[in-house]
């Protein structure tokens, strides 16, 4: 299975890779070492989107949005096997499989958030 999308983190030698089954791996590509490798989820067949970094300057957050319309957010995913699921939910209701991403900008679309907390 190849890389689906990839991330670099902009302050560090950190790149986070994910593949079609939503497998996530985190490389320090200075040494080159796999620093950690997960499942985004339990239903691998939706594939991972878009990765995006949430306070990249300081412990950064990794959000994983999935084709399916849900997203994931985790924290301590750059250290083997303490990754933690801080938040999850589902971006679209009812979302069809094919559509790959929907853009909004300065508030022309609303869209309804469900947000279940792991802490």
């Amino acid at each position: 299975m190849g890389t689906k999308t990839l991330l670099l983190q902009p302050f560090s030698p950190i790149v986070v890779a994910a593949d079609e089954n939503e497998r996530i791996r985190v490389w320090n590509y200075e040494e080159p070492a796999l620093l950690n490798s997960f499942d985004n989820h339990d239903f691998p067949d939706k594939g991972i989107s878009k990765l995006c970094l949430v306070n990249e300057l300081d412990d950064s957050l990794l959000l994983a949005a999935s084709c399916d319309g849900n997203i994931r957010i985790w924290k301590d995913y750059t250290l083997k096997g303490k990754q933690k699921l801080v938040t999850a939910f589902s971006a679209i209701q009812g979302h069809k499989p094919g559509v790959r991403s929907i853009k909004c900008c300065c508030g022309l679309a609303t869209t309804v958030w469900i947000s279940v907390c792991f802490w």
